[in-house]
């Protein structure tokens, strides 16, 4: 996607997807970014990619830090945040409407469920509670300036606005292969009953050849 998207991917929580106004914005905390591997077993991902979040917000960011301390997240799968592939038809931070709301109000916000934003999962019979770990080390900070782009260089390969709308409305979806989904799945680092859900949600969708 050459286009830069029509909100900015900050405006979201990185583990719900949900609207995250600026006063409930969390930077990811090495103790935050430790407790969320621990609790999803996978790690903060997609850091250095322009379309996914890199902020909490202070409901994540709390629940998590307080799960250390025995408490719990309401979901047992985090947002998933796969490169989208049409800033019209394929791109949650395009197509939420973010416009007019407040603290109060953002929990009507209507959500799209597209392939490039696979929704949170709630704990279930499958999908239990972990448990807190009595002892555990900090996540090292990653240096992403080296990932940055550089001052000069666009990555704008569209600049006509009725070319780029004509090259995006011919675009199909994508059906996965096998092979395709196990990279992604190792991408991700998903442990197997994780990657099992990717795969039927996947499927669900009709996203898989």
């Amino acid at each position: 996607m050459p286009r830069e998207c029509k909100n900015h991917p900050d405006s979201f929580c990185y583990v719900c997807g949900e609207l995250t106004l600026k006063a409930q914005r969390k930077p990811l905390s090495p103790l935050v970014k430790t407790a969320y591997k621990l609790y999803f077993d996978c790690q903060v991902g997609d850091q250095d990619k322009t379309w996914a979040p890199s902020v909490f917000c202070t409901t994540c960011y709390s629940s998590l830090t307080k799960w250390l301390k025995e408490k719990s997240m309401p979901f047992a799968v985090p947002m998933v945040w796969p490169e989208p592939r049409c800033h019209l038809t394929d791109c949650y931070v395009c197509m939420t409407s973010t416009v007019g709301f407040s603290n109060k109000s953002k929990h009507t916000i209507k959500y799209p469920n597209i392939p490039s934003a696979l929704r949170p999962v709630p704990h279930n019979d499958t999908l239990p509670l972990p448990e807190p770990p009595k002892t555990y080390s900090l996540e090292p900070e990653i240096d992403l300036k080296d990932s940055e782009p550089q001052p000069g260089a666009s990555n704008d390969t569209f600049n006509d606005d009725e070319e780029y709308s004509a090259d995006l409305v011919s675009r199909q979806p994508h059906l996965l292969t096998q092979s395709e989904l196990n990279d992604l799945v190792r991408d991700l680092q998903l442990p197997k009953t994780k990657s099992q859900l990717l795969g039927s949600r996947l499927q669900q969708w009709n996203l898989l050849e």
